[in-house]
C-alpha cells in the first residue's frame, strides 16, 4: 500500500516538473509568472519525496544490517558447530567445509576446499565412499554410510556420513551437502564388546567343557555305589537312576525310568484308589521338605515282584522351596524282619508310628479316623509278632 501512495506521489510530482518545462518553453521565462501556489505546492511535493526516499534508504539500510547480522549468525553456527559440514560436488571435491569438518578429516593444517573427499578417507573404505556418492548422484536421496578416516592407527577416526543433494539431477553439476559425525568411540566399544563376547564364548565353551567332564566324573562315582540311587524333582519324577538302582529294579536302560513317577516303586506309595496320594512319604518330603532316615520298605521290580530295602530320602531346596530329592536305599539283610506281609496302608501307619507320631497325629496326616488308625496299628504288631509300640518302633 506504501508503494502505490509513493508512486502516485512521483508521479504528481512529475506532472508538475513537466508543467513547469512546458510553460518554460511556451515564453513563461519569468518564473514570477508561475503561481504562486504551484510553486509552493511543488515545492512541497518535492520535499515529501525527498523524505521519503530518506526513510526508504533509513529501512533498506536496516534490513541490510538485519540479513548481514542473519547470514553472520549462520556462517558462524555453520563454522562452529559441534558437526562437520561439507558441501562436495559430482566429483567427489569439497567445495566448502567448517571447522569441525577439517578437524575430523585431519586438515586443519591444509586447505580443505578443492581437496578431494576421497584422499581423506582410508583406503579400505574408499568403495564405501564411491558408492555413497554414486548413490546420490543417480537421485538416491539420503544416503547414511559409516567411513573410516586416513591417518595413523593411534589417530584413525570412524564418522558416519549422512549426505543430501543440494540441486536435483540434470544439465547442472550436482552439489551434495555432508554431515559429519564422530561415532569413534562408538566403534571402539563395539570392537571391545566384539572381543568381550569372543572372550565370554571362549570362557562358557571351557566351563562347559569343564562341567561336563564333572559330570561324567559324579556319573562314574555314583554308578559304583553299592547301593542304589534315584534323584527325583518336585513333581517325583525321575531325574537320574544309577546304575545299582537298574540292575535291583530289574532294568536295561536308565530312560525306561527317567521321567516317570518314583513313587510306583515303592509299596508305601501304591495307596488305594480311595486313598489320598499324598499319604505317600515320598509326597510328604517333597510337600514338606522333612527327610527320611532309615525308612523300610519294598521296592518292585520291573517284573513285579519285590523284595526289601532301606531308604534315606533327602530333599533338595532351591529358591526357598522344594525342588526335588535324593533317595539312597539299600536291600535289607536276611536277618531283617521282611515287611512283606504289610499292606501299603499298614506300611504307611507304620512308618509314621516310626518316626514319633502319635495315634491322633497320624490319623491327621492319613486323614482316617483315630479308631482306624489303632486298628491298622493292631494289625501291623499282629503280623510283626511285637506286643508293644516301644518294639513296634525298635523293629521297624
Amino acid at each position: 500500500m506504501t508503494a502505490r501512495k509513493n508512486n502516485s506521489r512521483v508521479r504528481r510530482n512529475g506532472d508538475l516538473q513537466e508543467e513547469a518545462r512546458r510553460r518554460l518553453e511556451s515564453g513563461w521565462g519569468d518564473l514570477a509568472a508561475v503561481e504562486r501556489k504551484d510553486l509552493e505546492t511543488l515545492v512541497e511535493e518535492l520535499e515529501i519525496h525527498r523524505e521519503e526516499l530518506t526513510i526508504q534508504q533509513q529501512e533498506l539500510q536496516e534490513a541490510q544490517a538485519q540479513l548481514q547480522g542473519a547470514r553472520d549468525r549462520y556462517r558462524d553456527l555453520f563454522e562452529r558447530a559441534p558437526v562437520g559440514y561439507l558441501v562436495v560436488d559430482g566429483r567427489g571435491y569439497i567445495e566448502e567445509g567448517n571447522a569441525r569438518a577439517s578437524e575430523l578429516l585431519g586438515s586443519e593444517g591444509s586447505p580443505l576446499v578443492g581437496a578431494k573427499l576421497s584422499g581423506l578417507v582410508d583406503p579400505s573404505n574408499q568403495d564405501v565412499l564411491y558408492h555413497h556418492l554414486r548413490a546420490l548422484a543417480k537421485g538416491g536421496g539420503r544416503r547414511v554410510d559409516e567411513l573410516c578416516l586416513g591417518g595413523d592407527e593411534a589417530e584413525r577416526r570412524w564418522v558416519q556420513l549422512v549426505s543430501v543433494p543440494e540441486l536435483p539431477g540434470g544439465g547442472d553439476q550436482p552439489r551434495f551437502r555432508c554431515a559429519l559425525t564422530d561415532i569413534t568411540e562408538l566403534k571402539l566399544t563395539q570392537e571391545a564388546l566384539r572381543e568381550e563376547r569372543d572372550h565370554l564364548d571362549e570362557r562358557v565353551a571351557r566351563r562347559t567343557e569343564a562341567l561336563e567332564r564333572l559330570r561324567a566324573h559324579r556319573e562314574r562315582l555314583l554308578n559304583h555305589m553299592g547301593g542304589g540311587l534315584l534323584a527325583m524333582d518336585g513333581e517325583g519324577r525321575v531325574t537320574f537312576v544309577n546304575s545299582a538302582a537298574l540292575t535291583m529294579i530289574g532294568l536295561k536302560r536308565a530312560e525306561e525310568l527317567v521321567g516317570h513317577s518314583a513313587t510306583h516303586l515303592f509299596q508305601a506309595c501304591g495307596h488305594a484308589p480311595d486313598e489320598p496320594a499324598e499319604a505317600c512319604p515320598l509326597s510328604n518330603v517333597l510337600s514338606q521338605g522333612e527327610a527320611l532316615s532309615d525308612w523300610q520298605d519294598s521296592l518292585r521290580r520291573a517284573d513285579g515282584s519285590s523284595f526289601p530295602v532301606s531308604l534315606t530320602v533327602t530333599p533338595l531346596q532351591g529358591e526357598g522351596r522344594v525342588i526335588g530329592a535324593v533317595l539312597v536305599f539299600e536291600p535289607r539283610g536276611p536277618g531283617r524282619v521282611d515287611f512283606d506281609a504289610l499292606t501299603a496302608r499298614e506300611n504307611q501307619v507304620l512308618q509314621y508310628l516310626a518316626h514319633g507320631l502319635t495315634n491322633k497325629e497320624v490319623a491327621r496326616q492319613l486323614d482316617l479316623s483315630h479308631r482306624t488308625v489303632e486298628d491298622y496299628r493292631a494289625r501291623v504288631m499282629k503280623k510283626l509278632g511285637v506286643h508293644s509300640l516301644a518294639e513296634l518302633v525298635q523293629l521297624s
